[in-house]
């Protein structure tokens, strides 16, 4: 490669492949196989057909091909991708029903606080999509602190309510315009047709006080599907460091897979439970 980062061939002199991939050279080397060019090239093409032969996935670790050219990954990329959709459309259409979208107005208590007459009044500003996936609705969140304490929806805060001088720093109050969140724990007693039925999270939510009545907006064309959670839920997208276990397609027997691919789950966990 040059300086100025286009690809040089060595053999034939054009830019925009190498040696490698030059189709002058692979001309060559087919109309005199015997020939020096010849004997190189057909050596480079066994041995190439011998490494991919060699190859396995990391995704369905599978010999033959590698994760660029998994059917399996791109098909059950694509079964996500729709479910993702499905859902984040659902959650649209719930939350603005309820007028629960940006502009609306909510009493929050103050987290953790028993005292039902402590907290602060916010505007919703919006709906975080990149937290927003169907795991809320397929999987038990109940056990997982970080699941339950997703920031699904952003706030203003406007006014507060019953706080004193007494309060130490980690329970201080607010200032106004001060950005908070409603999280999923908090939603979910108040949209709970967004959540796994029969899920409870033993925390207070927050009081709709006044519904928006803004028109629907769509969901953003340009917001990635993938959320970070889908991402360690299925393992689509692992990263430069990640190991072999983060990079292989994770077990059907696992709830993430409930409505992706619901006969397969259910087979698996059969066979898990006998």
């Amino acid at each position: 490669m040059s300086y100025s980062g286009t690809v040089h061939c060595s053999f034939c002199g054009a830019r925009g492949h190498n040696r490698l991939g030059c189709p002058e050279r692979r001309k060559e080397a087919l109309k005199d196989p015997d020939g020096y060019v010849g004997r190189v090239w057909h050596r480079e093409q066994a041995q190439r057909k011998e490494r991919v032969a060699n190859r396995v996935c990391s995704y369905c670790k599978k010999p033959g091909h590698n994760r660029r050219g998994c059917k399996l990954l791109k098909e059950d990329r694509s079964l996500i991708e729709r479910r993702q959709s499905e859902y984040r459309q659902h959650f649209l259409e719930v939350t603005s029903s309820a007028g629960l979208h940006a502009g609306s107005l909510v009493r929050v208590l103050e987290p953790g606080s028993q005292n039902v007459d402590k907290g602060f009044l916010a505007l919703v500003t919006g709906i975080n999509w990149q937290h927003v996936d169907f795991l809320l609705a397929d999987t038990d969140l109940s056990y997982g602190w970080r699941a339950r304490e997703r920031p699904l929806m952003s706030l203003r805060v406007v006014s507060t309510f019953g706080y004193t001088d007494d309060d130490n720093y980690w329970n201080s109050e607010p200032k106004f315009n001060d950005v908070k969140f409603l999280q999923a724990d908090m939603i979910k007693p108040v949209v709970p047709e967004l959540f796994l039925e029969g899920v409870d999270f033993n925390r207070p939510g927050f009081e709709l006080v006044s519904p928006s009545k803004a028109p629907t907006t769509p969901v953003p064309s340009d917001i990635d599907f993938l959320t970070q959670d889908l991402d360690s839920a299925f393992n689509l997208r692992p990263g430069s460091r990640a190991n072999d276990y983060e990079k292989q397609r994770t077990a059907l027997f696992g709830q993430q897979w409930r409505m992706i691919r619901p006969d397969e789950h259910s087979a698996a966990v059969e066979l898990r439970q006998s």
